[in-house]
């Protein structure tokens, strides 16, 4: 709850700032013998990515109806961090396996939230 609540702060100061913040939703559909090897991925580009600056949240849920589909949720505080984060090689790294774990092409949407 304390996260969630410096999350909220960090967004109001940001909105008063005039600054706008960008919200990524990734969702990936893995096929079910590559499970354990794209979550031992992902949790290593999330803990690399959650100590990036501008990093508000990174956070990967799984779909409670549909088997081996996850959502990554992230939260960033400007564009510049976004930009940022995209050169992370733990995230460059991630991308190249992406591939051999998908059994659809990832859909991401990035939006701006003022």
């Amino acid at each position: 709850m304390t996260d969630q609540l410096l999350t909220n702060q960090t967004i109001k100061a940001a909105e008063k700032k005039g600054i706008t913040m960008k919200i990524v939703n990734a969702k990936f559909t893995i096929k079910p013998e590559k499970r354990e090897n794209f979550l031992e991925d992902i949790l290593n580009l999330i803990q690399a990515s959650q100590t990036d600056a501008g990093c508000l949240a990174y956070d990967l849920f799984e779909s409670n109806t549909e088997p081996n589909v996850f959502m990554m949720i992230e939260k960033w505080s400007d564009a510049q961090a976004l930009d940022n984060h995209n050169k992370n090689q733990t995230l460059l790294t991630f991308a190249t396996k992406v591939p051999e774990y998908i059994s659809q092409k990832p859909e991401i949407i990035v939006m701006d939230h003022d």
